[in-house]
């Protein structure tokens, strides 16, 4: 049977949120206050700092992947279950970076033929000694070691956590790390592979993710839902390979039957209230329908707010621009609305011909970004292309720089950024101010090229940011 997978999470999987984690303690509480003293003279004792455990010694030296997930095999069953909350955070931060350095390598011919000749198109760890070429094995061996697995939708091998070997564990772990665990491994496995319930059981499951994550107080926490969340919302109603936008624009009654149902049994869930709007609309292309799932996810449950792709002007229905649909607060929602329209229309050059935009918007906790792209051909038929990036408070509507997400100048974070930054010839310096758009898996970095028009691009994961920053302000 085929997965419940929609074909557009596949290019997202290597900054994706398939994780879940818990925000490491703070500081201990306000000292209480000493009793009185007969010699005013003498300082009180201060109160101890809480004695650091194993598991925190650990962390405090910056372990790699492998190192944390075979930790946690070995000794996950008897630890406490907030230390195994700790290092599931931790791992989960620093996983992504191993599938960025191998989502790259495993196209390669020596790690396809290893993964498919040599261990039947998944990662099997009784077959990795198997693998001739030494680099190779190596790097197999580490995937492995990090808790990471090759899981495979339609074709495309895609590198995630190994949210089954992580579910023998579950009971170690908090209530709510076990829930995402659970639910994680669900969505990865074969849980919804019957074509017949499938639906309806990921729909039930949607639904009580959402409650949970409504429950949840920890930012990395309600992060880490709100990614398993979309990501069900996205799979379940895009279909395998986007069949169920197809059968839906076709008006097959089965979908639209399905979208009844759901948007019925939930009616108090955002999720049933994306089924009922996906039923109300009244341009059924699929563009967009595909638009309308997209932008019921940009923000978290909790939030009532959308995003909805609005046409630039009145001349070009083609040309679309992403909105905030808020009811709450329309004011700052048009300030935010027409500072876009207003970028993405100064994109476009008069009298350019066969003029494309291309936008897209994410939401990283307090955070809008907005990313627009367009391309035209100039009068004598050399083509054009523009970019730009907008970040934006959404408390205030105030333009965000990368500066004020670190709080402290480039100079100061400079080399860090540049050490954490992942791609082809990453550039020795950097200028303010940097060109970055936010998403769910941390940021990318854009750079002016030497030669051409469209900029070079630069991945840094949650835990490049974690270098120089408070990362907890973008869950």
């Amino acid at each position: 049977m085929k997965k419940y997978i929609a074909a557009a999470l596949i290019a997202a999987a290597v900054l994706s949120l398939a994780s879940c984690g818990w925000r490491l303690p703070g500081s201990s509480g306000p000292s209480e206050s000493p009793e009185p003293s007969a010699a005013p003279s003498e300082t009180p004792e201060a109160s101890p700092s809480p004695e650091k455990t194993a598991v925190d010694e650990l962390l405090g030296t910056e372990p790699a992947a492998g190192e944390l997930g075979q930790y946690v095999m070995q000794n996950a069953r008897d630890l406490p279950a907030e230390e195994n909350d700790k290092l599931l955070e931790r791992l989960l931060l620093v996983q992504p970076d191993v599938t960025i350095s191998m989502s790259t390598k495993i196209l390669n011919n020596a790690y396809m033929s290893a993964l498919d000749d040599t261990m039947g198109g998944l990662l099997d760890p009784t077959k990795i000694p198997n693998i001739k070429d030494q680099a190779v094995r190596a790097d197999y061996q580490a995937l492995f070691d990090s808790l990471m697995t090759v899981v495979r939708y339609e074709e495309s091998p895609i590198i995630e956590t190994n949210w089954s070997a992580l579910n023998k564990l579950k009971t170690s772990f908090g209530e709510q790390t076990a829930f995402i665990i659970e639910y994680s491994a669900r969505l990865q496995g074969n849980y919804y592979g019957d074509e017949l319930r499938g639906p309806d059981l990921m729909a039930a499951d949607i639904a009580a993710i959402e409650k949970e994550f409504l429950k949840a107080s920890d930012g990395f926490v309600r992060w880490q839902l709100r990614g398993l969340y979309a990501r069900e919302v996205a799979t379940l109603l895009y279909g395998p390979e986007g069949a169920y936008i197809s059968d839906f624009t076709a008006g097959k009654k089965e979908v639209h039957g399905r979208l009844n149902t759901y948007a019925a049994a939930y009616p108090d869930t955002k999720f049933g209230r994306t089924c009922a709007s996906l039923l109300n609309m009244t341009s059924e292309s699929q563009q967009a329908v595909t638009d309308a799932i997209n932008g019921s996810i940009v923000f978290p449950p909790d939030d009532p707010r959308t995003i909805e792709f609005a046409a630039l002007d009145e001349k070009s229905a083609a040309l679309t621009v992403p909105e905030i649909v808020d009811k709450d607060n329309s004011a700052l929602a048009q300030q935010l609305n027409k500072t876009v329209r207003d970028a993405a229309a100064g994109m476009l050059p008069a009298g350019t011909k066969n003029q494309q935009l291309y936008s897209s918007a994410a939401v990283c906790g307090n955070y809008l970004s907005v990313a627009l792209s367009c391309s035209y051909a100039e009068k004598s038929g050399k083509p054009g292309y523009r970019q730009q990036h907008l970040v934006f408070d959404l408390t205030t509507g105030s333009p965000v720089t990368l500066d004020d997400l670190a709080a402290k100048p480039l100079d100061a974070y400079k080399a860090a950024l540049l050490q954490v930054m992942r791609g082809d010839n990453v550039p020795a310096d950097l200028a303010a101010p940097v060109d970055f758009a936010l998403n769910s898996g941390g940021m990318t970095i854009y750079v002016s090229p030497k030669s051409g028009t469209v900029p070079d691009e630069y991945n840094v994961t949650m835990n490049g940011l974690r270098s120089f920053m408070d990362i907890s302000k973008l869950y």
